[in-house]
């Protein structure tokens, strides 16, 4: 009479066989695909046979498991990532409004089997935000949009250039001092190189600086650069968190940024 449990060796023998071929092909570009079928059918073959602790096996050591959780660890730490590959845009860096996660990118080659560890991580990273809410160590505040935050700053005054480049942003009666050596990292990737030390205006070239505040908690900060004979405004929109005093997401509104990775990033806060 058979057990109502399978303790058949050459079950283990497959389970793990069928383990190994899966973690092989995450690695096969698009082969990658193919782990569906065979995880499939190694996990219909465990239930159709009882072996239950083959089956606890396969679900827990396929590479889909393990990815997913270590995104669920990585959420853990307060300043979790969402992983893409390609040639980042602009504003690819940003925080993510919906999760406020940061982005990273594995670089611009793409081999086809990245949806497995990328893609995986990313949903437990997601599940653990829907679960427990905002990452601990991240921006939490009021998020504008593109569309807000050049409202907001159209009709805004200019700021004095000279105080501005000393990182004093002064809204009303509040100051906030921003660090200094962001201004000249700001003039390299908006193509402003006035703003960096050294370096002088362009003739027919004027720069402003704007700033305002979003719900209070969101320093909403543009800069635009007119230049005569030019098709295009220089016109871009930097959302920083008062609370670090670190930018966490750029917009551009026109013109052609210098670099596609920005020079000033958001740093995650502190754990007391």
């Amino acid at each position: 009479m058979k057990s109502g449990v399978s303790s058949d060796p050459t079950s283990w023998r497959f389970t793990t066989a069928m383990l190994l071929l899966c973690w092989a092909l995450s690695f096969l570009g698009p082969l990658s695909y193919l782990i569906f079928f065979f995880l499939g059918y190694a996990l219909f073959r465990a239930i159709s046979r009882r072996a239950w602790p083959a089956l606890i096996l396969l679900i827990a050591a396929n590479p889909f498991a393990f990815f997913f959780v270590g995104g669920i660890v990585d959420y853990s730490k307060g300043n979790p990532t969402l992983r893409g590959m390609g040639l980042p845009g602009f504003e690819y860096y940003n925080i993510d409004p919906q999760s406020r996660c940061l982005r990273r990118s594995g670089g611009c080659l793409v081999s086809g089997h990245e949806w497995v560890s990328q893609g995986f991580h990313n949903l437990g990273v997601i599940t653990a935000v829907t679960a427990f809410g905002y990452p601990s160590r991240s921006y939490d505040g009021p998020y504008p949009s593109r569309e807000q935050a050049a409202q907001l700053t159209a009709k805004a005054p200019d700021l004095p250039l000279e105080e501005f480049q000393k990182g004093n942003i002064r809204i009303g009666d509040r100051l906030i001092q921003l660090d200094p050596t962001f201004i000249p990292d700001w003039g390299m990737m908006f193509g402003m190189f006035e703003l960096s030390e050294g370096m002088e205006a362009e003739t027919g070239s004027e720069i402003h600086a704007k700033a305002m505040l979003f719900e209070d908690r969101c320093l909403v900060l543009r800069l635009t650069q007119q230049e005569a004979g030019s098709r295009e405004d220089q016109d871009f929109i930097v959302l920083l968190d008062t609370g670090n005093r670190r930018p966490f997401a750029y917009y551009r509104i026109s013109g052609s940024p210098h670099f596609r990775i920005p020079r000033v990033q958001y740093r995650p806060r502190k754990t007391h």
